[in-house]
């Protein structure tokens, strides 16, 4: 293939990616359509919500226990959310690498740890967005109507 040849396929390569690009401000999945990605629906949030106590979260969990007990078995640890003492002879009794693996499962339980706690949190932080945003609403909303406890004078003509 000559340079122009590559060149010229380089072209309508990049022209074919922007053309499939979607606009500042647009959602994956969003062809054309009028959101701006900034609505709040309550019904996706609770969505996101239930994936994470139903779906992600036991399967982060599986995954831990699972990866635990693999690494347990080589070096003789005890594994996720038992410490790392060591509770028979691994594999790797006696040698050096048992040490240093010792010391990276104490990472992976700690790191595991966090994530879970992220994803509880993040859960939460779905869960009551909705309240977070009604609150606002309605205090936004006493702000600018006129009458008791919203700090303007009341007027006979906000009767008409």
């Amino acid at each position: 293939m000559s340079f122009e040849d590559e060149w010229h396929q380089h072209q309508a390569n990049a022209a074919a990616r922007q053309s499939t690009s979607r606009p500042a401000g647009q959602m994956p999945g969003d062809q054309g359509s009028d959101r701006d990605g900034m609505s709040h629906l309550e019904s996706e949030k609770a969505k996101a919500a239930s994936y994470i106590e139903e779906t992600l979260g036991p399967e982060v969990s599986k995954a831990g226990v699972k990866a635990d007990t693999a690494s347990a078995a080589v070096t003789g640890g005890a594994g996720a959310g038992a410490g790392a003492g060591i509770v028979g002879a691994g594999a790797l009794n006696g040698w050096e690498t048992q040490k240093g693996l010792q010391n990276c499962l104490t990472d992976w339980d700690r790191q595991l740890k966090k994530l879970s706690s992220e994803l509880t949190r993040q859960m939460n932080s779905l869960r009551s967005v909705n309240t977070i945003f009604q609150v606002n609403e309605t205090d936004t909303v006493s702000r600018f109507t006129p009458g008791k406890g919203s700090g303007y004078p009341s007027s006979s003509i906000a009767d008409f």
